[in-house]
């Protein structure tokens, strides 16, 4: 089980609660691995990370422009990405394999390579050109809702429609 902490912390407060639900959702995955659950609440989780992405990622990137982030280019591409990953492993589910070890693999991954590294680079960068968020800014879906539990998950399926441009399939 992973604790947040300030260490992780990019100094952006909208920003960084959005990140301590990822994590929340990380060690939900946890727990049901541990619990031998994986199978019946991954659809839950799937559909929390879709809201997560489809909302952090917008803010996160309104962000970066509106404060002229030069990195915006590459960081839009490692959304990108994972959104790529995260439309195989919901057509993998949806196909009813297993995916509760590859998506624990890739959120372990995307924490301490994107959310440490890459958004820590944009915390530091705004520190160091003493640019404020822009009011306003942080505004937008928030991504902070509960995991629906095994019994819900009926109605929470994580579908990926073309009009999605992050978990719809390639």
């Amino acid at each position: 089980m992973l604790v947040w902490s300030k260490k992780y912390s990019i100094g952006i407060p909208r920003l960084d609660a959005d990140h301590v639900m990822l994590v929340s959702l990380l060690n939900q995955l946890h727990i049901n691995l541990a619990e031998d659950m994986s199978g019946e609440a991954i659809g839950p989780i799937l559909d929390a990370l879709q809201h997560y992405a489809d909302g952090h990622f917008i803010i996160e990137e309104s962000m970066m422009t509106d404060c002229g982030y030069p990195g915006l280019a590459g960081h839009r591409e490692r959304h990108d990405g994972f959104c790529i990953e995260m439309a195989r492993l919901c057509l993998k589910h949806r196909a009813r394999l297993d995916v509760a070890r590859s998506l624990r693999a890739l959120l372990n991954t995307w924490l301490f390579d994107h959310v440490v590294r890459a958004d820590g680079q944009f915390g530091a960068w705004l520190r160091a050109n003493r640019v404020s968020i822009p009011p306003g800014a942080s505004s937008g879906p928030d991504v902070r809702r509960p995991v629906r539990t095994p019994a819900t998950a009926a109605t929470a399926t994580a579908t990926a429609t073309a009009s999605d441009r992050r978990f719809a399939p390639a």
